[in-house]
């Protein structure tokens, strides 16, 4: 008895907690506006743009190379790493950066724990974009300050915003109060559904 009351007291504690981080926005928000999708989407690709730009000017090869090595990874190891364990795409249908059909129709909902691959190749190939261009950023400064004032804003919107709300509890991004209890209790129920369903077959 005294374990489940204090188990509800942190409970309670952590959704106070992030309900005064950011009152006007629910804690799980079940979607986003078009305002945020299109700001998202046009800072997030319009580092692509950047970067492919400082590069280009030296050699547009590479800069085109850059390009098409982001556009293409973002679409494969990233959404396969990482957006194909967010509810948002496969339970609300809705995605901040893409169509969540784009994740949907290319890979099965996967709502378990990420394994250490999935973390290593999704948060790699995100820094990659950011630190490739910088050699050729810093020889032109202009540009360079546009692609910082990008990433900033960009970088700061999801680390100290969605990340407080997100769905996705086992991004390791993830920063909602609780969200160890969470994953647990998540993990087992699936677990526990796979173990029926094998029981059943048996």
């Amino acid at each position: 008895m005294t374990e489940r009351i204090a188990n509800t007291l942190i409970n309670e504690r952590y959704s106070t907690k992030n309900q005064r981080r950011c009152e006007k926005c629910p804690v799980f928000p079940d979607g986003f506006t078009l305002l945020q999708k299109t700001y998202m989407r046009i800072s997030f690709y319009g580092l692509f743009i950047l970067g492919a730009l400082a590069i280009g000017l030296h050699q547009w090869w590479w800069g085109a190379i850059y390009l098409v090595y982001a556009i293409s990874t973002v679409f494969t190891g990233v959404l396969w790493g990482l957006c194909s364990h967010c509810p948002f795409a496969y339970e609300y249908s809705d995605c901040l950066f893409y169509p969540y059909t784009w994740v949907t129709r290319r890979f099965a909902y996967r709502p378990y724990a990420m394994s250490l691959p999935n973390k290593l190749v999704s948060m790699g190939l995100l820094a990659s974009y950011v630190v490739i261009p910088q050699y050729w950023l810093y020889q032109s400064l202009w540009l360079a300050i546009a692609f910082w004032s990008v990433a900033v804003l960009t970088i700061g919107s999801i680390r100290f915003h969605y990340c407080h709300h997100c769905r996705n509890i086992h991004c390791p991004l993830n920063a909602v109060e609780g969200r160890e209890k969470m994953r647990a209790g998540l993990d087992l129920s699936y677990r526990k559904e796979q173990f029926a369903d094998f029981a059943k077959k048996v």
